[in-house]
């Protein structure tokens, strides 16, 4: 094998790694977004404020169970996002998110050119990756398979 073919040859392991720490940063994200306080004007008139909607999904209609798991995990990933040494990774992990959940990048910092936030953000992730092994969220790549 050369050495180019050896380049190409990537074990699928760490994409899974990579998409299952992806996963765990939306859903830290979605549980950061239910915590936010409302800021300016409702756009629902105030006597329907009580409403609860009843056409499609709501967090009701998610399992209990998966609910108080994503609670938790969400909870872990938030400490290990305040751990990170720099806010520069934090608010790159915190655009990325936003940006990602939006499905466009429509999201950016004044004091970090798109080159920084992406660099800032692929540190993050490289130090919250560890992290999650750590705690149990994600499996370790070196643990017998």
């Amino acid at each position: 094998m050369n050495h180019a073919t050896a380049a190409r040859a990537v074990d699928p392991f760490l994409y899974a790694q990579a998409d299952a720490a992806e996963e765990l940063i939306m859903t830290w994200y979605r549980y950061t977004l239910a915590c936010r306080p409302h800021l300016g004007h409702s756009n629902a008139s105030p006597m329907f404020k009580d409403a609860k909607p009843t056409r499609g999904r709501t967090d009701e209609t998610l399992d209990e169970r998966e609910l108080r798991i994503a609670t938790s995990q969400a909870r872990q990933v938030d400490v290990c996002i305040d751990s990170l040494p720099t806010w520069q990774m934090r608010a790159a992990v915190d655009i990325h998110a936003a940006n990602r959940h939006a499905g466009n990048r429509l999201l950016r910092n004044p004091r970090l050119s798109p080159e920084q936030l992406r660099e800032a953000y692929q540190e993050a992730k490289e130090l919250l990756v560890p992290m999650f092994i750590r705690r149990g969220l994600m499996a370790d790549p070196l643990a017998p398979r």
